[in-house]
C-alpha cells in the first residue's frame, strides 16, 4: 500500500472513531459507537510490577500454525469459528504506532483497519515509555477486549465489522540499542524478550484468550532475530504454556526469495 494511501486511511479512522459510525461503498450506513466505547471501557493495563500469575494447562496440546498472512486475514477467518485474539507488535510511545503518519508495519496495520486507537489513546503505558526512553522498553501490556475491525487489508470499509481482542505490548528496539546503548545491553535482550513473551502469554491467558495470533515480535522496524525469537515462542509454547492454549496461529507476512523472517518460525514449528 503506497504511503499517501495509509496515510488518508489513517486520517479516516480518526473521523470513523469520532462520529462512531461509517458508510461503505455501497452506502450502507454501519454504527459501531457501541461497539468502539465497549473496547475501550474494557481495556486494562497491567504495568510491570502488576503480578500475573502463570495460568494452567486446559488443553492436552496447543494446535500451532504458521501462516503466509496478515494478522487481519487470519483474525477474520479465526473470528468466524469464534474469540479469538491478536498480539499488537506496539510502538512504546505512540498508541496505534505511525498509522496516521502513513506507516505501514503489523500494528499500523491493525490500527488504520479497527478501533484499536480509541482502545489505547491516554493509557499510561505511553507517558511512561516517554519518561524512560530506552530501547529495552518494559514489560508493560495492554489488553482491549473485541476490538471492532470495519476495514480490510485492502482499506475496503465492511458491510459488517467483526472483532478480535487484542494484547498490546512492546518488543525490545534492538536497532535503538545497537545504535545508543553500551555493547554489553545487546547480550541482555534474549532474557528480557523470554520474560516479556511470558508475560505477554500469562496477561492474554489472564483474560480468557484461547486462540491466539502470534508473529515475528520485534522482527520488523525493531530488528530483533527471527531465529532468536521463533526460539523463545517454541520454548515457551511447548514448555510451561504447553497446553494453555488452544489455537496458536503466526502471522508472517514474508515474500523474500530466502524466507528470512518467517522460516525460522516454520522450522520452529514444522512437527506441531
Amino acid at each position: 500500500m503506497p504511503r499517501d494511501k495509509a496515510t488518508q486511511l489513517g486520517q479516516q479512522v480518526l473521523r470513523i472513531l469520532q462520529s462512531g459510525s461509517y458508510s461503505t461503498s455501497a452506502g450502507r450506513h454501519v454504527d459501531i459507537a457501541a461497539a468502539i466505547q465497549r473496547c475501550r471501557a474494557g481495556t486494562i493495563e497491567h504495568p510491570p510490577d502488576d503480578a500475573i500469575p502463570m495460568p494452567a494447562r486446559r488443553a492436552t496440546r496447543t494446535r500451532i500454525t504458521v501462516e503466509n498472512r496478515t494478522v487481519l486475514e487470519v483474525g477474520q477467518r479465526m473470528a468466524e469459528a469464534g474469540p479469538v485474539a491478536a498480539l499488537n507488535f506496539a510502538s512504546a510511545t505512540h498508541p496505534g504506532g505511525g498509522f496516521l503518519n502513513g506507516a505501514r508495519a503489523q500494528e499500523e496495520a491493525i490500527a488504520r483497519s479497527s478501533a484499536l486507537y480509541a482502545a489505547l489513546e491516554g493509557r499510561r503505558m505511553y507517558d511512561w515509555h516517554r519518561e524512560h526512553s530506552d530501547g529495552m522498553h518494559s514489560d508493560w501490556v495492554i489488553h482491549s477486549p473485541e476490538v471492532p475491525v470495519f476495514r480490510t487489508d485492502e482499506g475496503e470499509l465492511l458491510d459488517r465489522p467483526w472483532t478480535m481482542s487484542i494484547v498490546t505490548c512492546a518488543a525490545v528496539n534492538g536497532k535503538t540499542l545497537e545504535r545508543y546503548a553500551p555493547a554489553e545491553r545487546l547480550g541482555e535482550v534474549p532474557a528480557v524478550m523470554t520474560r516479556r513473551t511470558a508475560r505477554m502469554l500469562s496477561v492474554a491467558a489472564h483474560h480468557g484468550v484461547r486462540r491466539f495470533i502470534l508473529g515475528a515480535w520485534g522482527c520488523g522496524a525493531f530488528g530483533l532475530d527471527p531465529a532468536m525469537m521463533a526460539g523463545i515462542f517454541r520454548d515457551a509454547l511447548q514448555g510451561p504454556f504447553r497446553g494453555v492454549f488452544d489455537e496458536v496461529t503466526f502471522a508472517i507476512t514474508d515474500w523474500s526469495p530466502d524466507q528470512r523472517t518467517i522460516g525460522p518460525f516454520q522450522l520452529a514449528f514444522e512437527r506441531e
